[in-house]
């Protein structure tokens, strides 16, 4: 039995399991995506800056750093030296 000819199939949810060590699949996809882009004609282009990504970030990291700060510290008062709280 020839199995080239065979078209390959993986199974349900292991789709994005099948990756090589030699690498290369994200340079295809990126080939997919372009082709199917220039099919459709619509092309997300993301306007941030990374300053502007990063930015956001920290904002989101200090509004929930009072919170976290008090958490960890009520933690670390009931821990009884076994590293269990």
């Amino acid at each position: 039995m020839i199995i080239d000819n065979i078209p390959y199939e993986p199974a349900l949810g292991d789709e994005g399991l099948d990756l090589s060590h030699e690498g290369g699949e994200y340079e295809a996809f990126e080939g997919l995506s372009r082709t199917l882009a220039d099919l459709s004609g619509f092309r997300y282009v993301d306007p941030r800056t990374r300053r502007d990504r990063i930015d956001l970030q920290t904002n989101h990291w200090d509004m929930q750093m009072n919170q976290l700060v008090s958490v960890y510290l009520d933690y670390q008062s009931h821990d009884s030296g076994d590293g269990m709280p």
